[in-house]
């Protein structure tokens, strides 16, 4: 009669889980906490913890930062200025943002810093207050029928039969008044 022994996973072995401590800190530390419970010392378990936790945050984060001391002290950088312009389409301005007191204009500086490793660009922002220069405001367009004597919106119900476009200036000097179901604007 054959005894069948309980083989071990490979991930509860113990040189698996040094290999995933070293290569994949957090999945290796999960292991060694949950499989590792009474082979190996509180005291080792809770040292390894905090060792490669902090082995493993200052790889993940400080990776970009690792510059000696004698690159920061040396004196190789140089610092050149540029220029540029950036043109930005807008839409229109509404007739409330004509009428504003002043516009927020953008100017864009970039400046650039060479070292020998790497070429870094800074772009700075810079607001300035303009004036606003009035325009007439666009006319309104209103809308009439063939037979009746309101001015309409477009949406309107009323425009079911026909449809003439007008302005709101030209329907008030024709005698039209407003639309008691649509109320379009009067001014």
């Amino acid at each position: 009669m054959k005894i069948r022994t309980k083989k071990q996973k490979w991930y509860t072995r113990t040189g698996w889980i040094i290999a995933l401590l070293i290569f994949f800190f957090p999945v290796g530390c999960f292991l060694m906490w949950k499989y590792k419970k009474d082979s190996w010392n509180l005291i080792v378990k809770i040292v390894v913890t905090i060792l490669g936790t902090f082995w493993f945050l200052s790889a993940a984060l400080g990776g970009e930062n690792n510059t000696s001391e004698t690159e920061q002290t040396t004196p190789t950088t140089t610092i050149e200025s540029a220029q540029s312009e950036s043109i930005v389409e807008t839409e229109p301005m509404t007739e409330t943002e004509v009428q504003t007191d002043s516009i927020m204009e953008t100017e864009r500086e970039t400046e650039e810093i060479s070292t020998p490793e790497q070429t870094i660009q800074t772009e700075y922002i810079i607001q300035t207050e303009a004036p606003v220069i009035e325009t007439e405001s666009p006319e309104i367009i209103v809308y009439i029928t063939n037979t009746g004597s309101k001015y309409h919106r477009s949406s309107c119900r009323h425009l079911s039969e026909s449809k003439i476009e007008t302005t709101l200036s030209n329907a008030l000097a024709s005698g039209y008044g407003p639309c008691g179901t649509c109320k379009p604007p009067t001014q």
